[in-house]
């Protein structure tokens, strides 16, 4: 019990950090839904708080999104889903040097004009789940590793995981999987399992996963947050996996 509260006060602090960060960001975000505003943002920011790095920022506001033609999301076809049904594309990842120098955290997001506001929402809930995410690579390994923070050991089989589900389950991903999921759930005040399901879908729809598949990430998943974070509110179909 007294393990389970020093847990707590321990991720809590990054918690609210990535909420900070999250809050940072969507003011630029706010700010760009002027008319006079460009339709392109580039920021970065440097934090030296509870971690050192530098966030690299790309706002773009389009009403046509074209994975192929960027970059970033040539290898995440479920982001036109996203897209879609959300009204953004969001790709975020983080970038650890060897040589001691201080990690980086980048974001790329596009924005379909049309939807806004209203899709500012659930764009909140997307960049809080991504930044806390990046936020526990940061913490894994480099100038800013921390006790605690699970994961350091990345698989050897790391390239040939990355076109599979099994991508979802390396020791790195899982614990910044299951931090990210669960700050956007407790935010949101769903069980995390439902915060698990929706994000998993549109990579089921977009054919990158089966259903067989589906449920192992799921039961794994579960299985880790139980484990790591035993108060977390979870749905009675997942609870006793």
């Amino acid at each position: 019990m007294i393990q389970d509260f020093l847990r707590f006060v321990y991720e809590s602090k990054y918690d609210s950090f990535a909420e900070k960060i999250t809050a940072e960001v969507m003011q630029l975000v706010a700010s760009g839904t002027d008319k006079k505003v460009k339709k392109r943002i580039n920021r970065s920011i440097e934090f030296v708080d509870l971690a050192n790095f530098t966030l690299t920022l790309s706002i773009i506001r389009s009403s046509i999104f074209e994975p192929t033609k960027r970059t970033n999301f040539k290898s995440l076809p479920w982001e036109s889903i996203n897209f879609k049904h959300n009204g953004f594309a969001l790709d975020a990842n983080s970038f650890i040097p060897k040589d001691g120098e201080d990690p980086e955290i980048v974001l790329n997001v596009v924005i379909n004009p049309e939807t806004e506001p209203e899709s500012h929402e659930k764009l909140y809930y997307k960049l809080l789940d991504s930044i806390r995410h990046e936020l526990e690579h940061v913490l894994q390994k480099g100038t800013n590793v921390q006790y605690y923070h699970t994961g350091r050991d990345v698989d050897k089989n790391r390239k040939d995981s990355e076109d599979s589900y099994e991508y979802f389950l390396l020791p790195d991903e899982m614990p910044a999987m299951v931090s990210g999921m669960r700050l956007a759930s407790i935010k949101k005040g769903i069980p995390i399992d439902q915060e698990f399901q929706e994000y998993l879908a549109p990579i089921l729809s977009a054919g990158f996963i089966t259903h067989d598949e589906f449920e192992k990430v799921m039961t794994n998943w579960i299985k880790f947050t139980t484990r790591h974070f035993p108060n977390t509110q979870i749905s009675k179909k997942y609870r006793f996996r």
